[in-house]
């Protein structure tokens, strides 16, 4: 326990004066031989200290006063009533008493006032009595912040043998000269039992003591927070740790265990984190806002905030497969023999090689485009089968060759390609470059799909995130058999790394190898396109949580 330090509260001081008889001469109270006459005056004072107080005691009116008369030698007692100022007594020695309320711990104050007089044979004794305050006052002011850190609560005051419940921030009067324990328990936040009390020592008349029951609360300061931890629609926390405690170190587990993270656009909505995966995250945020992040045990918030922005939520551009454009192949004089024959490209621009964006391995497939070149044709082209809009990406493997002829009863098909559409540039159709510039970070991709496969194989999506060094961050390869009509499909990827910004992202729809194509090469009938599974893919999008 510790000493409560005393604040000393509120002077206000009622002097009202010795006030004697004003009655006229016709109604003066006569002595005899065996009598004398008290004439009384009274004044009341309330002074409780020379310092602020919050709060003012209430003095009571005079005809509020009981006045008590003892004749010390036969004990007889009078009582003056309706603020009766004078009376007739014996001739004696007396005391008098002037009270107001009881002696007791209450909310009511106890006044009290003395004095010692002589009554002589037909005299007029005139007694002055100052009637004073003889409670001490307490006056607990227990924080907001104590009080918030307890679902259920109560104050008590002690003298050692009784024990009252009183009220925050009132007045409670005691009896003077004895010591007092305050005790604030509870049930806390956490769910412990907990208690919190301030001794009073001799406790003063006259004297009110405000108890500030502040909070001896731990303090604590948010550590650094990585600006790659801010994605698209959550942030992940750096939490705290012992290092961060800059006072009662010794609750540091109970801090760090207990504490909650929080984010704010606004200063007034918080969001709470949560602890997912052995990491705490703040969800549901908004993308491309600047938060501010703060820690809080219970209602103790930490000394310093720190701010971080959100990744804007970036899509992917003719994600819905609308917008094609092509060319009648690398044969100029080649004339246009139908969609068959076209180089195909899922953009609205045919610059592979110097403008990023959807990219097929059609240059390639379709190298060999002359008139006796049957077989080679786009891998990957438009399609009206599509799940939405009108257009989808047919992505199909390739059975394609050079020397191929019309003529023949045969057309050889000297390679095998799996169809592809993916993000980048090919300059190099035997090298694409799958590297796409995207500075946002994904949580999953979603896109609709059908497969018909020439046996049992495979189509297969490749995602992946890369920073500015092209060091891996999170990826996720899927693969899947013969899909009949179009369904949806969620791919989440997997992060090895979560606090680091992205630069790069590759993503690949491939269409799988064609066994048949591989092994018959020199038995597919002329006039066949040589193809072998194919891979409807449409509405495709990035998912940020």
């Amino acid at each position: 326990m510790k000493r409560a330090k005393f604040n000393i509260i509120l002077l206000f001081t009622l002097l009202l004066g010795i006030m004697c008889s004003c009655q006229e001469d016709t109604e003066t109270i006569s002595a005899d031989n065996k009598t004398g006459r008290l004439v009384l005056g009274l004044s009341v004072e309330t002074d409780i200290g020379d310092v602020l107080t919050r709060g003012t005691v209430v003095a009571p009116a005079l005809e509020e006063l009981t006045i008590l008369i003892i004749n010390k030698e036969t004990s007889e007692r009078t009582v003056l009533t309706n603020n009766q100022m004078e009376a007739i007594l014996d001739i004696g020695s007396y005391t008098l008493e002037a009270t107001y309320g009881e002696n007791v711990c209450g909310q009511t104050p106890f006044y009290y006032g003395k004095a010692e007089f002589v009554i002589a044979t037909k005299q007029t004794t005139n007694v002055g009595v100052l009637v004073s305050l003889a409670s001490a006052v307490i006056h607990p002011i227990v924080s907001n912040d104590l009080l918030l850190h307890y679902t259920s609560h109560q104050i008590t005051l002690s003298n050692g043998t009784d024990e009252y419940i009183i009220d925050n921030d009132v007045d409670y009067f005691v009896p003077a000269n004895v010591s007092y324990i305050l005790k604030l328990s509870g049930t806390n936040a956490l769910g412990e039992n907990n208690e919190n009390s301030w001794t009073l020592n001799s406790l003063l008349s006259k004297t009110r003591y405000t108890i500030n029951c502040n909070a001896d609360l731990p303090s604590f300061t948010l550590p650094e927070q990585i600006e790659g931890n801010a994605w698209s629609k959550f942030i992940y926390i750096t939490p705290m740790s012992v290092a961060d405690m800059t006072s009662h170190v010794d609750m540091a587990d109970k801090v760090v265990d207990n504490a909650i993270y929080e984010a704010s656009a606004d200063g007034v909505t918080w969001y709470p984190s949560v602890f997912e995966n052995g990491l705490w995250i703040i969800k549901n945020l908004e993308p491309s806002t600047t938060y501010t992040l703060r820690s809080r045990f219970g209602e103790v918030i930490s000394s310093n905030t720190q701010t971080l922005t959100t990744e804007s939520a970036q899509q992917l551009s003719n994600g819905g497969m609308e917008s094609w454009s092509y060319t009648n192949g690398p044969q100029a004089s080649w004339p246009d023999r139908g969609p068959f024959w076209k180089l195909w490209y899922p953009r609205s621009t045919t610059d592979e090689k110097t403008n990023p964006g959807w990219c097929t391995l059609n240059s390639l497939t379709t190298q060999d485009n002359d008139p006796k070149a049957y077989c080679s044709n786009s891998g990957t082209e438009q399609t009206t089968d599509c799940y939405s809009g009108n257009y989808a990406a047919e992505i199909k493997t390739i059975g394609w060759g050079d020397l191929n002829t019309a003529a023949g009863a045969i057309s050889v098909i000297y390679n095998v390609t799996p169809g592809q559409l993916f993000l980048g540039t090919i300059a190099d159709f035997n090298n694409p470059d799958y590297f796409f510039q995207f500075t946002t970070r994904p949580v999953k991709l979603a896109y609709y799909c059908k497969y018909i496969p020439k046996d049992s194989r495979q189509y297969s999506v490749t995602c992946k995130v890369y920073d500015s060094n092209k060091e891996l961050l999170g990826e996720y390869i899927y693969q899947e058999g013969a899909v009949n009509t179009y369904q949806y499909r969620e791919i989440a990827l997997d992060y090895i790394i979560t606090n680091v910004k992205a630069s790069y992202i590759t993503l690949i729809f491939e269409s799988g190898e064609n066994s048949t194509s591989e092994l018959d090469k020199g038995s597919i009938s002329r006039g066949s396109r040589h193809t072998g599974n194919k891979l409807y893919i449409d509405d495709v999008k990035l998912l940020y949580e």
